[in-house]
Parts: C-alpha cells; structure tokens; sequence
C-alpha cells in the first residue's frame, strides 16, 4: 500500500479533512521522523494518507530536507499569510507585548523558508495562500488535493474532525463553523495605518513573492 503524506508547518485547519477522503481516521504525533509509528500505522491497516501539523518546520530547511530524506513520496504543504493578519493574530495568541519588529522578523523567516523550500523542491512543497485558502476554498483544496493525488471531497471544503464539521482555528471568539473568510480581511478594522504601514514595510515583499509561488 502507498502511504500518502501531507504535512503543514502552518496550521491549515481542514487539511485533516484529507485523511477523511483517504479513507481512515485522524493520526496526530509530535514527531515526524517516527518512522516506526508510521509503518505501524501502515500494518495496523491504517489511512492511505496521513497529514500531520507540524508548526514552524519549514523555518528550519536541514529538517525539511531529512523530512523528504524520510518519507520520499511526502508532500509539505506551507500557508503563507498576508503579514498584517498574521501579525493580528500572532499577537492575539501572545498578548500585547509582542513589537512588531519582533513578529515580523519570523514572520520573514517562515514567509522566505516556504519561498526557498519550493524552489528546492517545486514538485513536493506546496505553497498556499492563507487569503486564497479562506476566499476560494474549493479552487485551493481542488488544487492541493491534484497535488497530493487524492480525489476531490466535500471534507475538504470545510473544517473537520472525523469527518464532522468543527468550528474554524482562530486567535479570536469563533461562532458557528465552516470557513471563515472574512478573517483575511479582519486586521483592516482593528489595525492603524501606521502599524500597517510598519509592517507593510518589514515584510520586504515577500508575500508579493510568496503569492506568485502559491499561484505558480
């Protein structure tokens, strides 16, 4: 049997849903070089994909290279997110206290990472627009999907857990379920022009970039 896997260095909140669509149920490990959890996995009769969140991986590239080393037929998928939503969120995660010039400083690191990683390997990572992502989920899913080689599925369109719908990942209160796409828009309402601008000018265009790689 082929195991095929996906992993996010970004939390991607219905990438599980593909675990759904390859059949089985949900693995969750801390440690992605566990290849003996793995093949167990495999004789347990497990999924014929497994996605696992792996969160900031890709900022260290030694890593991603044994990742591939590890598992050959293994994809890395890396969401990239306009700097001012990311930034609003990584500070609602963390508190006021977190500048500005800190937070984007690893902001840069994952947006250049994910840029680099690609250009290492443009047939097994995947960059994905975190704005496309919410904003055009089924074109993006369709998209990632094609990539990994499974079908298309409704699970993949909406936040799931064990194929039932849950609410959407986020820094702030969520209501309800499903995607939420009006949170690529949200930093407008609570962000000044002059943070904006700060940041605007920190991100040195790399999610300019990053845009063009997620859409090449």
């Amino acid at each position: 049997m082929t195991l095929h896997r996906c992993y996010s260095y970004h939390y991607l909140p219905f990438i599980t849903a593909l675990i759904t669509a390859g059949g089985s149920r949900p693995l969750e490990t801390r440690n992605i070089s566990d290849t003996q959890t793995i093949e167990a996995v495999i004789r347990w009769g497990g999924p014929s994909l497994l996605t696992l969140e792996t969160p900031r991986l890709i900022l260290d590239l030694a890593q991603v290279e044994r990742f591939f080393a590890d598992y050959p037929e293994g994809t890395l998928v890396a969401t990239v997110r306009n700097p001012c939503g990311w930034y609003m969120s990584f500070r609602g995660d963390r508190g006021a206290k977190v500048t500005v010039e800190s937070a984007l400083g690893l902001w840069r690191r994952s947006a250049s990472a994910a840029i680099e990683a690609h250009e290492r390997h443009p047939g097994r990572v995947v960059v994905v627009s975190y704005e496309a992502l919410v904003r055009d989920t089924e074109t993006t899913m369709r998209r990632i999907a094609d990539r990994i080689g499974i079908t298309m599925a409704p699970t993949l369109l909406v936040p799931t857990f064990n194929g039932r719908p849950i609410g959407a990942n986020s820094s702030f209160g969520v209501e309800g379920q499903g995607v939420l796409p009006e949170r690529a828009d949200a930093w407008r309402a609570s962000l000044d022009e002059a943070t904006a601008a700060q940041i605007e000018a920190l991100s040195d265009n790399l999610y300019e970039r990053a845009q063009a790689v997620a859409q090449s």
